[in-house]
Parts: structure tokens; C-alpha cells; sequence
């Protein structure tokens, strides 16, 4: 990720800082993980944000003045067929507090889920690497996978065999 992310996460800080509203932003996708500590290259800053209708629309402002790529929504959870864990806001570890500003990155584990949710081969690769960082193990997701309220949805078949195949090159790549 490098600085750059960083520095537009401060300056996205700073900027809501100013608006004087309790607001909290949880980073997800390839951000979140260079912000795990494992160096991932990404054009934008993905993220869901709790906020005003007026702060929302300050920052989608302020983004565009300050050309930072970013996808930006209120409900990640949300952004495909498959949610995320419950109580993933709740597990979500703060890294940066400006005034009444939270930024947050997603719990290791509720990011595996968003990557597996999307299921790219990247996706994938980044799952494991988050896995081997955080030592995190199949019998750890699958009991976070209890907390995944499942569709009844043709993808919710997809999902769960990634997932499956996912836990089984997990197994055969722990030491």
C-alpha cells in the first residue's frame, strides 16, 4: 500500500474531524490488509461509513477534489450476496482516531470472509496471507462462519463450496 493509503486515511480523518458528528469508517479490501502489516498494492481505499447524509456527501466532495480513489458505502455487509459474520462492526479493530472520527480495519478473521464473499483468485491469496499472519485456522472460521447469515440464494452453494475448498488449502499450507 505503501504511504499513500495511509496518508489519505489521515487526511479523510481530518477532513471529518472538522465536521464535529460521531462517524466511523471500517476498511476493508486491499487496504485493510497492507494496514495488517502485509504489503499489498491497491488503486483505492474500500470502506463502509457511518455518518450524516451531509457528511457523507462533504466527503464523496472531498474525495473528488482531492482525486482519492475510493469506494466508499454504508453497509459493506451489504455490497454482495453473502453478508458478512455478524457483529463484525463490533470485532472491528480501530487504528486511527481524529476527534469524534474512528477509523477501523475489519477483525482478520470477518476479512477472510469479505475475500471468500468476493472470491477472486487474489481474494483467495489474500485470505491466506491474512490467515498466516494472524495464525488463524479452519476450526476458527468455521465457527465464524456460524455467524454468516446465509441467503437462501443459488450463491450461497457457490459460497459455501469456495469456502470449503478455501478451509482445505488452508489445512494443507499450516505447519
Amino acid at each position: 500500500m505503501g504511504r499513500e493509503r495511509q496518508e489519505d486515511l489521515e487526511r479523510i480523518a481530518e477532513f471529518l474531524a472538522g465536521r464535529g458528528e460521531p462517524i466511523t469508517i471500517i476498511v476493508i479490501g486491499g487496504t485493510a490488509k497492507a494496514l495488517f502489516g502485509l504489503p499489498r498494492r491497491t488503486l483505492d481505499i474500500d470502506a463502509e461509513i457511518a455518518c450524516s447524509d451531509e457528511a457523507y456527501a462533504g466527503l464523496l466532495s472531498f474525495l473528488a477534489a482531492h482525486k482519492i480513489p475510493a469506494n466508499i458505502g454504508e453497509n459493506i455487509s451489504q455490497w454482495g450476496t453473502i453478508p458478512l459474520p455478524q457483529g463484525y462492526r463490533e470485532r472491528a479493530v480501530e487504528i486511527l482516531v481524529k476527534g469524534s472520527v474512528s477509523i477501523k480495519i475489519l477483525d482478520p478473521a470477518d476479512y477472510v470472509f469479505s475475500k471468500l464473499a468476493r472470491g477472486t483468485e487474489i481474494d483467495e491469496q489474500d485470505a491466506l496471507d491474512v490467515c498466516a499472519a494472524k495464525e488463524i485456522g479452519p476450526d476458527a472460521l468455521r465457527t465464524r462462519l456460524g455467524l454468516v447469515r446465509l441467503p437462501k440464494d443459488p450463491e450461497t452453494r457457490f459460497f459455501l463450496d469456495r469456502t470449503e475448498r478455501f478451509f482445505k488449502r488452508l489445512e494443507q499450507t499450516a505447519p
